[in-house]
Parts: C-alpha cells; sequence; structure tokens
C-alpha cells in the first residue's frame, strides 16, 4: 500500500514537473521580439519546439488599424513588452488606463521551408481579433472603442495556419499578426500570455498533454469527494470525512474554473462576469473550506479565537468578490487576498500543525507535508497571477499531492481500525478461557503500581514546580516578544500605506532594524547557551564601533527625544565588532526608553594596558536595589516603561552579559531610584 501511494504521488509530480519546466525551458531558449520583429529564420521547430512570441510588440493606443493600413500611416508605434499587460510597469509602456482598446503588431521572420504551422492561443485580456497578414484568424468576445459595443470572453486553444509564400527579393518569410485588443471589464489589459508557434503536431501535442493532465486531476478530486461522502453515510460518527469530502468538492471547482479553463472546454459559452467571480471565489475563499477541516482533524481543534478570525476575513473577501465587480476585485484588492490567504496557510503550517507535532497527533507530519504540497504550489501560482513568473498553474497537481496524503491518512486509520478490532477479538478470547489467573496477575500488578506512584510522588511534585516555572518564563516571553514587534510592526504596516517620504522610509528602516536586533539577540543566546557562538574578534577602533551604534539608533534618538553626548576617546580594542555594537545599540535603547526627554552619556575609560572600560549613562527612573539580581537574568526586567505599558522580552543585558563575559570582560551598573542609571564593561584593549 506505501508503494502504491508513494508511486502515485511521484506520477502526479513528475507530471507536473515536467509540463513546467517544458514552458520554463522554452522561455530560456526562445527568442526575444526587438522593435516589433521576431527573427525566427534560424528557428528550428522540429529540434527546439514551439517558439514563444515574446519581447518587444509595436503597440499603438486607442487606435484599431487594420493590416491593410500600417503601409499608409504615419504614426510611430511605442512598443509594449510582451508578456504584461500594458497598465503595468512591466510592459515598458508609459502610465495607460487599465480601460480602452490598442493595436498589437509583430513581425515574424520565419524559414522558407515552414508551410504550415500552428499557434498555441492564450487568454488576453479581455477580447481581441487577431489578423494573420491581411486575413482575420481567431476572435476572442468583440473588441471595440466604446464599452456599449464591446463584449467580454474568454478562449484558447490551439488554431492551425497555412503560411504565404515568400515574395520574390524576400531572404525569409515574412509574416505580419496584428492583434485588436479591447478591455473594460478586467483591471489588467492586454497580452498577459504570450502566444506559442510551432509544428502542429507538437503545439496540438502540448496542448492535450496539459489537458489530460488537467482532466486527470479533476478526476482525481471528484471522485475523492465522493468516496468521503459516502464513508461519512456509511459511519456518520466521523463527521471529518463529510468536512473533507466538502473541502474536496470546493477543490474540484478550484481546478475546473482556474486551471487551463478547463470548464471552457465544456461550457464555452459561460458567462464571462460570473466565471471570474466563482474563479475568485474557490481561489480565496478556499479557507472557508479547509479551515474547519483541519480544525474537525484533531480532537482539540484550532485555538478558538484565530480560528473564528480566519473565518470572518475569508468571509470578508468573499463578500468583497460578490458585491463589487471584476475591475475592482482583481485589482490591487488581489494582493490583500493573497496575503491574507499565504496568512491562513503560514498560520496552519507553522503554528497548528507543529503544535500537533509536538503534542504528537497521529498523522500530524503527513499532514503538514500535504499542507506544504499546497503551499508551494499556491505560492507559484500567485506569482504567475501577479505576472511575476510565466510558468503554468501547479495548484491542481498540488490539491492532487494533498488528496493522496489525506487518502493514505484515511486507508491507515481504517487500516488501524480493523486491526485493533481484530486484536480486541483475539483478547477477548483469551481472558474468556484465562479470567482467574488474569484477575490475580492485574491484582498484583495493581498493587506494584500503587507503590510506583507513591514513590514517585514526590518526584512529581518537583517536577511539577519546574513545569509551573517554565510555563510562567514562556507566557513571559511571548509577552515579551509580542510587545516588542508589535509596536515596528505596526510602524511598518503604518507608513508602508501612506506616500513613501524620507522620514516613513527611515521609520520603516529603523523599525525593521529593532526587530531583527531582538532575533539576533535570541538567536545568540541560544548559540551561547549552547556553546556554538564563534567569535571573531579584530583590531578596531573603539570610537567607530560606538559612532557606528549611534548611527543604528539615531532616529530612536529623534523619537524619544534624547540628548546623547559621545565622549568616547579613540583607543584600539580587539573585539567582534558586530556583536560588541549590538551591546552598544542594547545599552542606549534601554537608555533611551528609560530616560525618554531626558539626556544619555557615553563615555571610555582607560583601566590599564589590557583593558577599555564604556560608560552608558542615563537621567531616567533608575533600579531599585531589590531588583539589582535579576537584572541580568533571562526575561528580567527592572521596571516598567514610563507608560506603563507591558513589558518587553528582557533580553537585551542577558545578551548583553553573555557576550561581554564571552570577551573575557565583565558588566555591571550603578543606580538611583528617580536619578538614573550607568551601565558599564570591560572589553579587550590593543596596548
Amino acid at each position: 500500500m506505501k508503494r502504491i501511494f508513494v508511486y502515485i504521488i511521484l506520477l502526479v509530480f513528475c507530471t507536473s514537473f515536467l509540463d513546467a519546466q517544458e514552458n520554463l525551458s522554452n522561455d530560456y531558449k526562445s527568442v526575444i521580439a526587438q522593435k516589433g520583429v521576431l527573427d525566427l529564420s534560424n528557428w528550428c521547430f522540429e529540434e527546439k519546439g514551439s517558439a514563444k512570441l515574446k519581447g518587444e510588440w509595436a503597440f499603438y493606443w486607442e487606435q484599431f488599424i487594420l493590416p491593410s493600413a500600417f503601409d499608409t500611416i504615419l504614426v510611430k508605434p511605442e512598443y509594449s513588452q510582451v508578456p504584461a499587460s500594458w497598465n503595468t510597469k512591466a510592459s515598458g509602456l508609459n502610465e495607460l488606463p487599465s480601460t480602452g482598446f490598442a493595436t498589437y503588431r509583430l513581425k515574424v521572420l520565419l524559414h522558407e521551408d515552414y508551410s504550415f504551422l500552428a499557434l498555441r492561443l492564450r487568454d488576453v485580456s479581455t477580447s481581441y481579433k487577431l489578423y494573420l497578414n491581411d486575413s482575420l484568424i481567431a476572435q476572442q468576445g468583440i473588441p471595440a472603442k466604446s464599452k456599449e459595443d464591446y463584449k467580454p470572453s474568454l478562449k484558447s486553444g490551439v488554431l492551425p495556419i497555412q503560411l504565404p509564400a515568400k515574395l520574390k527579393g524576400q531572404r525569409v518569410k515574412q509574416v505580419y499578426l496584428t492583434l485588436h485588443v479591447a478591455n473594460y471589464e478586467h483591471y489588467n489589459s492586454g497580452l498577459w500570455e504570450p502566444f506559442e508557434l510551432g509544428l502542429p503536431e507538437k503545439v496540438y501535442n502540448k496542448f492535450h498533454f496539459q489537458m489530460y493532465g488537467n482532466f486527470f486531476v479533476v478526476g482525481i478530486v471528484l471522485v475523492f469527494a465522493m468516496y468521503h461522502f459516502v464513508l461519512y453515510f456509511l459511519q456518520r460518527k466521523r463527521v471529518v470525512t463529510m468536512y473533507f469530502g466538502i473541502l474536496l468538492i470546493a477543490m474540484f471547482f478550484y481546478v475546473l474554473l482556474n486551471t487551463d479553463r478547463i470548464v471552457l472546454t465544456f461550457f464555452p459559452n459561460f458567462n464571462f462576469s460570473l466565471y471570474y467571480k466563482l474563479g475568485y471565489i474557490f481561489s480565496f475563499g478556499l479557507p472557508l473550506f479547509y479551515l474547519p477541516y483541519f480544525n474537525k482533524l484533531f480532537k482539540d481543534g484550532f485555538k478558538k479565537l484565530p480560528y473564528k478570525l480566519l473565518l470572518v476575513g475569508s468571509w470578508v473577501v468573499v463578500a468583497f468578490i460578490i458585491l463589487f465587480p471584476l475591475r475592482i476585485y482583481s485589482g490591487p484588492a488581489k494582493m490583500v487576498y493573497m496575503v491574507f490567504q499565504m496568512f491562513v496557510m503560514v498560520y496552519i503550517s507553522g503554528f497548528e500543525l507543529p503544535l500537533a507535532i509536538i503534542k504528537k497527533r497521529r498523522f500530524a507530519i503527513h499532514i503538514l507535508i500535504g499542507v506544504l504540497f499546497v503551499f508551494v504550489t499556491a505560492v507559484h501560482d500567485m506569482l504567475y497571477s501577479l505576472e511575476i513568473i510565466h510558468s503554468v498553474n501547479l495548484g491542481g497537481y498540488g490539491i492532487a499531492g494533498f488528496i493522496f496524503i489525506q487518502a493514505y491518512i484515511l486507508a491507515k486509520d481504517f487500516s488501524a481500525s480493523f486491526k485493533k478490532n481484530e486484536r480486541l477479538k483475539e483478547e477477548l478470547s483469551f481472558i474468556n478461557k484465562n479470567l482467574e489467573g488474569l484477575v490475580q496477575e492485574r491484582t498484583y500488578e495493581v498493587e506494584l503500581q500503587k507503590q510506583q506512584i507513591l514513590m514517585q510522588t514526590e518526584e512529581l511534585k518537583a517536577t511539577n514546580e519546574q513545569l509551573i516555572e517554565m510555563d510562567k518564563i514562556k507566557k513571559g516571553l511571548i509577552s515579551g516578544v509580542i510587545h516588542d514587534l508589535k509596536n515596528p510592526l505596526n510602524a511598518v504596516i503604518g507608513f508602508s500605506e501612506l506616500e513613501p517620504s524620507e522620514f516613513s522610509m527611515k521609520y520603516i528602516n529603523q523599525s525593521g532594524r529593532r526587530m531583527l536586533n531582538l532575533v539576533l539577540n535570541m538567536l545568540d543566546i541560544q548559540k551561547m547557551e549552547e556553546a556554538q557562538l564563534m567569535l571573531h574578534q579584530e583590531k578596531v577602533s573603539v570610537l567607530g564601533v560606538v559612532e557606528a551604534a549611534i548611527e543604528r539608533v539615531s532616529f530612536l534618538l529623534e523619537q524619544e527625544n534624547v540628548e546623547l553626548k559621545n565622549s568616547v576617546q579613540d583607543n584600539l580594542v580587539n573585539v567582534d565588532v558586530d556583536i560588541i555594537e549590538r551591546v552598544i545599540v542594547n545599552l542606549f535603547s534601554n537608555a533611551f526608553k528609560f530616560a525618554s526627554g531626558g539626556k544619555v552619556e557615553i563615555w571610555s575609560e582607560e583601566l590599564d594596558k589590557n583593558w577599555l572600560k564604556l560608560c552608558v549613562k542615563d537621567n531616567g527612573i533608575g533600579i531599585p536595589d531589590k531588583k539589582r539580581n535579576e537584572i541580568f537574568l533571562r526575561f528580567g526586567q527592572a521596571v516598567a516603561k514610563r507608560s506603563g505599558s507591558v513589558k518587553s522580552t528582557g533580553i537585551g543585558l542577558t545578551f548583553c552579559k553573555m557576550v561581554v563575559e564571552a570577551h573575557g570582560g565583565i558588566i555591571d551598573f550603578e543606580s538611583e531610584v528617580n536619578k538614573g542609571s550607568t551601565f558599564w564593561f570591560t572589553i579587550p584593549r590593543v596596548y
């Protein structure tokens, strides 16, 4: 059974890999159009396969120019990159609106040996007419100069074309492709996917390979959905099978609507607006289906508050898509849906499932692997949707892998249940035959266990006290980390939503540095505790290290309105520059925090030829004597901030102490309540 499961997973993902690899490899070896001309005169379609018609296409904004009129027009074209929407920077055009109409034109040079080729047609947003030289060969919807006369549509497929003969005096065949494109519905417009030109047999084979692969995935999803519904009706207590069946139905519609327009194969006249609305709902509304499933999968379920908030967020996304037109919900708001969905998947795969693994829940690791399959392919498809990469949709294959893993789990579960029933049957038969002896044996075991319990009571009490203390430490760490990350994260989010300015960029940079400093402190503390941190000491100017630290906290200095005086004398020291600089930054941050609006001073003292002393003084609220022994302990913090807000992690001074002692120095402080504190430490001096 395990081998069959592994073989099926490998088959699905090898198929998806080959599909994507073929597209990507064509991207690498394709010729790029230059100034509206694509030179394929040396392109061998037999050896290199299809050629993607990408690069610079001639572009005429708000004009529908017939192919026969190009010899007489005097308007010089702009050049648009393909694939790219004309209203994005990737197109290389000046800023254009998403709605309007335009003409694309590409001159293709071909070897004279080719008379019959085929075009792999792709979606164009959102209507077009395609001309080969002067002949209209394909049409999607009705492109028009006004919204009243325009009709959007979706179309993909393969179009065989007969090439004209080479004209006398020409070295190669010249073919002109002219596209009249109009869009008044979608946020993105134009040629967002490149057409492909190749030999008819190869183009058709590639198209059918992709379609059959998609049909395979759709069929698998639907069959497994029906299978799980049948299981639920046969065994109503296993509610999780019903939830999984509902999730599979949602995934079925996702693949049907979003993977190579499969649904259009069966319903070519499907309503354009409804098609997109359903596609977006089953793409970005999937959390409504997989959150309840994962919540029911384990006995204790998800944390209630995050679970409810994620469900509400998913409903908000779906409601937005339902209530607003395509041009609104396919625009920048799409990035919000994607970020939200990534957050949901990161929450599940980065928190809930690892927590289930720690709790040793059955199949938690298998489920995590399945979720990661979906997560990776979802990220790929989102980048593809945003036109950041040009590949193929892999979401269906990720879903297929996820389904097979869930089916494997279900099969193992039923197998375990069957074996358990068989074992219980055998045990019952044995008990019936040996009841008296078993009673005596069990009585002896109970007495023995009673003695063991009495002996272990004291140990359990001590262990319980340790666990309570560890739980307090864990809660303190979580509370502190949340507090120390909340403000800089709020700053980053808040300023990123405003118009960029020097002040906002500087604020975002400093907030990022504060978060990085916290993470690095925690990592280095762990390394030092595990004796894995390696110091990289070098001879440097202590004044330069201090000035670099001041530069890093300059924005915090302005924010807290603190006056900083630097009286450090220039001396050579032998230290790990980056780590000692962070020690000084931590001392500055503490001083600024407790001396907001006051004064902070740093100076140096030469103790002897081997040691230099650095001192940081503030005129803040000071540290009580009763807190003196706790100040350098992990998660220790002398007092709350002036504002009375929640305490921070308290790991900054722990980090400082470990670093200074790793250099062979010492760290200490003098303080007087309501007058301020002076923290000092020693570092090796180069005499």
